[in-house]
């Protein structure tokens, strides 16, 4: 399984911050404002794969096969999804961000690549390009579990459950490399 949208996003922020390191003068106002825009994005691409990993313990930890089993096929629905997205207004945060770095410094943006500059931006916008659209990319990674379940006749729960285990170590694997990120760029400005 591939999680593009989260792999793009770090990708392009790990090409942002290596850009920033080679600018030895940003302006202590600048590098604050930097701060701020990047950590927002950081909390909302944390808080989403969170949820994603909590939610996949939660069903990994069902014992009870038939339960189990149960649980995995609703994961394919994405009301759920949706009704989270709002609450935790995840994409607001994207939104916010993406405003912000298109008001940001025209000096600094001219000393960054502006490759890489746009290449954020673009997986940025990508991502807003519907209200739901990172519900909708959740929703489709949950399809593929559920997909497992409901297209087997002799069903191998512990292949299911190895499954959902890789995903949810994929997923940590992700959130291991943005928080180093993070961390970097505090470490940075």
């Amino acid at each position: 399984m591939t999680l593009n949208f989260f792999s793009d996003i770090i990708e392009s922020l790990g090409k942002i911050f290596t850009a920033l390191k080679g600018i030895k003068d940003i302006p202590k106002g600048t590098r604050m404002e930097i701060r701020d825009m990047l950590g927002g994005t950081f909390t909302m691409l944390n808080s989403t794969l969170n949820m994603i990993i909590i939610r996949l313990g939660e069903v990994n930890r069902i014992e009870e096969e038939a339960a189990f089993i149960q649980e995995v096929s609703q994961l394919q629905y994405g009301n759920t999804w949706l009704a989270s997205e709002r609450a935790f207004r995840l994409c607001e945060g994207l939104k916010h961000g993406l405003r912000e770095w298109q008001n940001l410094d025209q000096s600094i943006i001219n000393l960054v690549s502006v490759k890489n500059w746009d290449e954020l931006k673009v997986q940025m916008e990508s991502i807003l390009k519907s209200e739901s659209e990172l519900a909708y990319f959740i929703e489709e990674n949950f399809q593929k579990l559920a997909a497992i379940v409901s297209n087997s006749n002799s069903l191998d729960v512990a292949a299911v459950k190895k499954e959902v285990t890789d995903l949810q170590k994929l997923l940590n694997n992700q959130r291991r490399i943005l928080m180093q990120l993070e961390l970097d760029m505090y470490n940075m400005l």
